[in-house]
């Protein structure tokens, strides 16, 4: 489901990308966003955090499906 094997390296690459950035975003800007502006900022960033992680798993182990031969006869005119 997830495409050929050679894929790996770019699926660990992302993966660690969103995490690491996200994280470092957490740790070292978000103490001061928190006492600063409040912790609206922070809420809705993990709230985006949340729905990134979300759709991009939906997005790697969800099967993309098939087009049936047959709807696209019908489809043509």
């Amino acid at each position: 489901m997830m495409g050929p094997k050679g894929d790996n390296f770019q699926y660990g690459l992302a993966w660690s990308l969103i995490v690491g950035i996200s994280l470092a975003f957490f740790i070292l800007a978000g103490p001061f966003i928190w006492k600063n502006y409040g912790p609206s900022l922070i809420i809705l960033d993990l709230l985006l955090f949340t729905l990134t992680i979300t759709l991009f798993s939906l997005t790697t182990f969800t099967e993309p499906g098939i087009i049936p031969r047959k709807s696209l006869l019908l489809l043509l005119p």
